[in-house]
């Protein structure tokens, strides 16, 4: 599933449309509560209680990465948000190894769940939180990454700034068109100003 941040954050996704772990504590007319509410209607074998709780949400947009990749063998480069974390510059490999939940560094000698580090975020802070992990080591110092994922790396620099480069020139031509109308305007007298 996805959803727009802005229209719906993961924490209000999580504890409002969803409702609490324990049904018993999940906000009148989330999923959780209305399953806790009409479990024998909806032909459910027993009241959901915090550990079957009919509805399973991931904690995080990388968490909910994690569990494709975990129970459907999905391809992190071919999902969504995946996708998006290789292209930030996060490696495939430390996308495998993070899939399992391990302790990282998290900055200032702490450490800590993966999935906690990204809990509740939305995507783009997922990104930018996975990008700024993923460069710490149990010292704060850079982490190295292996050959391939430095040439990956690479790959994917080159591609942006082939992309970047090409929306400069975009804009520039784009300018320079404006700049052409704007005069002939001005010719005839219609345009005091350029923008």
């Amino acid at each position: 599933m996805e959803f727009d941040p802005a229209l719906l954050p993961w924490a209000q996704f999580r504890g409002e449309v969803l409702g609490h772990t324990d049904p018993l504590k999940a906000p009148v007319g989330s999923l959780r509560r209305l399953a806790l509410e009409q479990w024998e209607e909806l032909g459910l074998e027993f009241k959901p209680d915090t550990t079957e709780n009919a509805v399973h949400a991931s904690a995080s947009p990388f968490e909910g990465l994690a569990e494709r990749m975990n129970w459907l063998e999905a391809d992190p480069v071919e999902d969504s948000f995946g996708g998006a974390l290789v292209r930030a510059g996060v490696p495939l490999s430390t996308l495998r190894k993070w899939a399992n939940d391990p302790r990282v560094a998290l900055g200032d000698g702490a450490r800590g769940s993966v999935f906690d580090a990204f809990e509740d975020l939305d995507c783009r802070n997922c990104i930018d939180r996975a990008v700024a992990l993923e460069q710490i080591d149990a010292f704060g110092k850079a982490t190295p990454t292996d050959p391939a994922d430095v040439a990956a790396t690479k790959r994917m620099m080159t591609r942006q700034a082939l992309a970047k480069a090409a929306a400069k020139t975009a804009a520039k031509a784009e300018t320079e068109e404006m700049q052409g109308l704007v005069d002939e305007l001005a010719k005839l007298g219609k345009c005091v100003d350029a923008p």
